[in-house]
């Protein structure tokens, strides 16, 4: 049709514009934005040109570029675009016009894949509002902003999805649309917070409900497939979540072809799935081929190519290849990219700083180590906040550091607050919780300090995986005091759609 257009009516008639905008959005939709982008970037020249910067056709395409350079992971290019056409959106249309609100929305989504919280955070705060005088407070799009609210909101956060989930139910009734909704943003905050278990009472029987309204194969309900694999992985029900993820993976590929970002991001979560259960070979395997397929499609600094080489260089430190994690780090570090990309209080770099650091240890530097992963903790705990699973990793990667250099006093002071915060985080059995207890155990027995009350872990109904924590004893030549190293390999990082 584009080129029969262009034959018949000639590249620049509006008609053939139309066309060309309505290809880009296909690609968008297929998740190849490279595609969508080589069509979009000329586009906005020749509408500009033809109908002007401020006509309605322009201002919306340039929405659309916005939207794309956001999802390849070219964050400044979208905020470029997005920043001016708030303001002026608010000129020509003022500021209580429904297509204002959408732009304001969309700015403040990049504002947050930025990871700049608090610029996200006073959009939403402002456009909740606004929708609520425009729309009303039952309109879907007045619930689904205050449900982004309550993503970006820290303290309120949980108490404003609850409410909207309430408002949703008795609106729209149990089984509505809108009211799953509402359940995955409440699901996602209490995940956000560590709260694994209280996310899958929810994940659960919204799979079912989405199932029974929407059907199997319907997006929203792979997508909360998906979700709830990743919650099963969190909760360290591993096996339940390799058995969601090897599935999910050949219904995607079916369904929406193998190279949508949807089906990229579930192969990734197979990944973790078998790393977790110390199949690495095969994660291995599904993490080259998925890095390859990001950089050809997003670009080797898009933030989804980052997370994938981040996953690919856990692959080879779990198989022994240290070299080879490395050498994923080269020309630049992986934390350096994600500062440049996501910003230095990310929490993706955090994850990468403190990685790094895991990574120099373990071929000796750990000097350097040192320099990287203590300022780190101390990020973590400011930013993320004390039980934070992210934190508790970075005490747990500090702890293994010190033990390396022999300053097992300090390891010590860290694994007994460490196992104590993971009891009431994570659960008494969670896998995590059962290697802190036991790594705890063999570091007081090592330097004879008393049990104090620190209990051995009790026995699980789960069979525990060695794959991602353990502690190893290693012994230099006849030296009768024993050091105990912390074996500690980089927390698997899950994708979301």
């Amino acid at each position: 049709l584009l080129k029969m257009s262009k034959e018949i009516m000639g590249e620049q008639h509006p008609d053939t514009l139309d066309k060309i905008q309505n290809l880009a959005r296909n690609y968008f939709d297929l998740g190849r934005y490279n595609d969508a982008l080589h069509l979009e970037e000329p586009l906005i020249n020749i509408s500009k040109q033809i109908l002007g910067e401020q006509h309605p056709v322009t201002m919306q395409r340039i929405s659309n570029l916005a939207l794309s350079y956001s999802y390849s992971g070219r964050y400044n290019e979208a905020l470029q675009l997005s920043e001016p056409l708030v303001k002026m959106s608010i000129e020509i249309l003022g500021e209580h016009h429904p297509k204002m609100l959408d732009k304001m929305q969309a700015l403040a989504n990049i504002y947050s894949d930025m990871g700049k919280f608090e610029e996200a955070l006073q959009i939403a705060e402002l456009l909740a509002e606004l929708s609520k005088t425009v729309l009303g407070d039952e309109h879907p799009y007045t619930l689904d902003r205050l449900s982004n609210l309550a993503l970006l909101h820290s303290k309120e956060a949980m108490k404003l999805a609850e409410s909207m989930l309430k408002m949703t139910k008795e609106s729209f009734g149990e089984e509505d649309p809108l009211t799953l909704v509402g359940m995955h943003t409440l699901s996602n905050q209490y995940s956000n917070m560590g709260r694994w278990n209280e996310a899958l009472q929810i994940d659960e029987p919204l799979v079912k409900m989405s199932k029974k309204v929407l059907g199997e194969q319907h997006p929203a309900t792979l997508t909360r497939l998906s979700n709830l694999a990743n919650r099963y992985t969190e909760a360290g029900r591993f096996i339940e979540a390799l058995q969601i993820a090897s599935t999910l993976v050949e219904v995607s590929k079916k369904v929406l072809g193998e190279q949508h970002s949807d089906t990229l991001v579930r192969m990734a979560n197979l990944a973790v799935s078998y790393r977790v259960i110390g199949r690495y070979n095969e994660a291995l395997k599904i993490s080259e081929q998925l890095v390859e397929m990001s950089k050809e499609m997003m670009g080797e600094q898009h933030p989804d190519t980052l997370r994938r080489v981040h996953n690919l260089a856990q692959d080879h430190f779990h198989l022994g290849r240290y070299n080879d994690t490395l050498h994923l780090q080269e020309p630049l570090p992986l934390a350096e990219l994600s500062k440049t990309v996501l910003g230095e209080e990310h929490p993706d770099t955090l994850a990468r700083l403190d990685n790094l650091a895991l990574y120099l240890s373990y071929i000796g530097n750990n000097e350097k180590a040192l320099e990287i992963g203590e300022p780190v903790l101390e990020k973590c705990r400011n930013l993320l906040g004390e039980q934070h699973p992210s934190t508790l990793i970075a005490m747990q990667i500090l702890a293994d550091i010190y033990s390396r250099v022999g300053r097992h006093q300090e390891a010590l002071q860290i694994l007994e607050p460490l196992v104590e915060m993971s009891r009431q985080t994570l659960g008494e059995q969670h896998p995590h919780t059962l290697w802190r207890i036991e790594c705890l155990m063999e570091i007081r027995a090592d330097i004879n300090t008393p049990p104090s009350d620190i209990a051995p872990p009790k026995k699980s109904s789960h069979k525990p995986f060695k794959g991602i924590f353990g502690c190893s004893k290693n012994t230099a030549g006849n030296d009768s005091h024993k050091m105990i190293i912390v074996v500690l390999a980089p927390v698997p990082v899950l994708e979301y759609i």
